[in-house]
């Protein structure tokens, strides 16, 4: 009879807790603006400011709409380490926290965090399974700065970037391109060493495979001037190699700007790389960035930002009806 009773019990609290599970609906599928509209309007004000600025961020200042409209397999954002840098910045002298809080309070890259910090909030609540934020922190001891990278990737483009690929990824002791992307997406210590490789790099930015290269062997010797970047070697007091100054000059002449440097009223700006010209490969690169600079155009007129940020973040593929298809061949 007791048991009986305690499976009765047991029977009957099943049947409430499939009651109460029942009487909760599952939410409503997002499958408009509109809808979207009414999520975010129900944001607290603070949030929703910080969300349309983590996405306007990495759209307007960088290429992280193509990566959401499926035209490029990846884009990186730096910025300083907010943190880091008010350590490394105050600590000499005496100063108050509340002017260190201040002072932090009005950096870009604080409230960049900040945004990423509420975009971590509330990122489960617009689904977007083909699409990763992933982070590694460098820091450089030349100049005790330490910067945050953060990856938007899409892992279907650009695991068949990888596998189009794959011969320059074997080297790192990949078997597999399914190795390649799990690496990067699920390991930090991976990431980083994946990424430290220029030529790697620039392919899983999609910026082409020979491009990626010519422009590794171009940081080699630039490292070999003792500089790197835009900074001119006889600026640092180094007399060059006139051998490595040739090789120098011979491939910065054939890496020129994929874009012409001048300024764009476009909400969207175009994706900016160095490249071979004289490529098939760079041509079809930059014919496919063309179409989705201008699907992305038109995506982001008259208003709605971050809606349409988020309906862009949550498609599955260049099909999606949640917005607007893109254009032959962004993708």
């Amino acid at each position: 009879m007791r048991c009986r009773a305690v499976l009765r019990c047991i029977v009957c609290c099943g049947v409430i807790t499939s009651g109460v599970i029942l009487a909760f609906p599952r939410e409503k599928k997002i499958c408009s603006l509109e809808d979207l509209h009414k999520l975010v309007s129900n944001l607290p004000t603070q949030d929703r400011f910080e969300l349309d600025y983590f996405f306007r961020t990495l759209i307007q200042e960088d290429s992280a709409g193509y990566v959401m409209g499926h035209a490029k397999p990846m884009v990186v954002f730096s910025y300083l380490d907010p943190n880091h840098s008010l350590r490394r910045n105050y600590r000499y002298g005496n100063i108050s926290t509340t002017k260190a809080f201040l002072a932090k309070f009005k950096s870009r890259d604080s409230l960049f965090q900040k945004s990423l910090e509420t975009w971590r909030k509330y990122e489960k609540r617009f689904p977007g399974s083909n699409l990763s934020f992933e982070q590694i922190r460098v820091c450089d001891p030349g100049n005790g700065k330490c910067f945050k990278e953060l990856f938007l990737i899409n892992k279907a483009l650009l695991f068949n970037t990888i596998a189009e690929n794959f011969s320059e990824f074997k080297e790192l002791g990949f078997s597999r391109p399914e190795e390649v992307l799990q690496a990067i997406v699920s390991n930090e210590k991976s990431r980083q060493q994946i990424f430290s490789h220029h030529k790697h790099l620039g392919i899983c930015l999609g910026y082409g495979a020979v491009n990626a290269k010519l422009f590794s062997q171009l940081a080699t010797i630039m490292k070999k001037c003792g500089q790197y970047g835009n900074q001119a070697p006889w600026k640092q007091g180094i007399k060059e190699d006139p051998k490595v100054s040739f090789e120098r000059n011979e491939l910065e002449k054939r890496l020129a700007f994929s874009q012409p440097k001048t300024v764009s009223l476009s909400v969207i700006r175009s994706v900016g790389f160095r490249c071979d010209h004289s490529l098939h490969e760079t041509q079809a690169l930059l014919s496919n960035y063309r179409r989705a600079h201008k699907f992305l155009s038109q995506h982001f007129q008259e208003g709605q930002f971050l809606e349409k940020a988020l309906a862009l973040y949550m498609q599955e593929n260049s099909h999606d009806s949640l917005s607007s298809p893109p254009a032959e061949g962004a993708r």
